[in-house]
């Protein structure tokens, strides 16, 4: 469908143009924020726990509604991906560490609180080497050695015994 100004895209949206900002923000995971004029629709979004934000490329009437769902489905992608970068879970971290190590470096002896502060202190001398992956200044020493502790005994152990 073509649109060629804000209310063919409430219209697609079968949305009223004056809650077209409530229902973009409730109806995306990622939050997004919707803003117009006559000439064009930006959309967007801030990462929580992140000074991340992404901006789709501006929707300039007229448009094809295919470029507002192609629009959405990066931001969600993009935001999601931050998202994890910056709110890493145990099951991120462990999958950061085992793609990080060698199969020679992987370690079978459980680690203890030191041992994890000592790993995150090395790594986190190299942000550069890591930005893309998780961020290391939001992984507490406490979530790394379960992390950790978790490929040893349910990951590595079995890898090791082959």
């Amino acid at each position: 469908m073509t649109i060629n100004n804000i209310n063919d895209f409430s219209d697609y949206l079968g949305i009223e143009v004056d809650d077209l900002e409530k229902a973009i923000y409730k109806g995306t995971a990622c939050g997004a924020w919707i803003n117009w004029n006559e000439k064009e629709i930006r959309i967007g979004s801030i990462v929580e726990g992140s000074d991340a934000e992404f901006e789709c490329d501006p929707l300039v009437f007229p448009f094809d509604s295919e470029d507002y769902e192609q629009a959405l489905i990066w931001l969600e992608g993009e935001t999601e991906r931050q998202w994890k970068i910056d709110n890493p879970d145990m099951e991120d971290i462990a999958a950061w560490i085992d793609n990080l190590l060698t199969f020679d470096d992987k370690p079978d002896k459980l680690y203890t609180i030191e041992d994890a502060e000592t790993d995150l202190e090395e790594h986190r001398k190299y942000p550069e080497l890591f930005e893309d992956d998780i961020n290391l200044w939001n992984v507490d020493a406490e979530d790394y050695m379960e992390a950790m502790n978790y490929n040893i005994t349910n990951v590595w152990k079995s890898l090791k015994e082959e």
